[in-house]
């Protein structure tokens, strides 16, 4: 993320690269163990 600030000086390129990196975050370290603990879909 900070590679597209240092090299390119761009907001427009950091912003959004950093804000699909937190999303992925989200999903997989913070929905995905809270579905499995609450049982999952499949009754995992």
């Amino acid at each position: 993320m900070a590679g597209s600030w240092i090299v390119m000086h761009r907001w427009w390129i950091t912003v959004p690269v950093s804000l699909a990196v937190v999303l992925w975050w989200a999903v997989f370290l913070v929905l995905v163990p809270r579905a499995y603990r609450e049982g999952g879909p499949s009754g995992v």
